[in-house]
């Protein structure tokens, strides 16, 4: 079953990324690391998105780290340097 990324997921791509959204997408979507839930996937791509900053080598970046470790990413993504959760990647952006 393919990944269908979530409304929220699309624009922040089309708001940093414009004419590289298909580029995007396709990053996102075709990784062998996207084993577990939908949820976990989601959280996943907003942790990248949110860390890449609109950069497309932050970005290859970031996948390299979370085929590694990807607990990593949604710690940066998602503490700040207390280690308190000041986000939450499994809910849209505009939640956070």
């Amino acid at each position: 079953m393919d990944l269908i990324l979530a409304p929220d997921i699309i624009e922040r791509i089309q708001q940093e990324y414009e004419k590289q959204y298909d580029l995007v997408e396709g990053l996102l979507i075709n990784q062998s690391f996207f084993h577990k839930d939908e949820i976990f996937k989601l959280r996943l791509i907003r942790s990248i998105l949110f860390l890449s900053e609109g950069s497309i080598e932050r970005l290859q970046y970031y996948l390299n780290i979370a085929n590694v470790d990807y607990r990593d990413l949604f710690y940066w993504a998602e503490y700040d340097q207390q280690s308190k959760q000041v986000r939450d990647f499994s809910k849209p952006f505009n939640n956070n």
